[in-house]
């Protein structure tokens, strides 16, 4: 998948999917899978360095539809640039991914 939601040149959709959107929320994409794939089965890896450095599927999701798998793409900033040893927070940003579905 393209940072922008569409599919890799030449691609097409795997079997076991059956579309997907991007939503109108930077990083966050909505993977239609057949029915009977439990959408929390679904992994994603980054398969590109651009904008996104980090990728996540989210179960039960409340962005996609019921049977779609979400899949988010984000880069890792330091919360406080002050505070040694402070966590990191994820802000969401568009990245290129592969998802893997049973």
């Amino acid at each position: 998948m393209n940072a922008n939601g569409t599919l890799v040149q030449g691609g097409d959709f795997p079997k076991g999917v059956t579309g997907v959107s991007h939503t109108i929320k930077r990083g966050i994409y909505c993977i239609g899978l057949d029915a009977g794939i439990d959408p929390t089965d679904a992994i994603a890896s980054l398969t590109s360095p651009d904008a996104a450095n980090g990728v996540s599927t989210v179960p039960n999701s409340t962005d996609c539809a019921a049977g779609q798998a979400e899949v988010d793409t984000f880069i890792l900033v330091q919360g406080d640039t002050n505070t040694p040893g402070f966590p990191l927070n994820t802000v969401l940003a568009d990245g290129g991914f592969t998802l893997l579905v049973p």
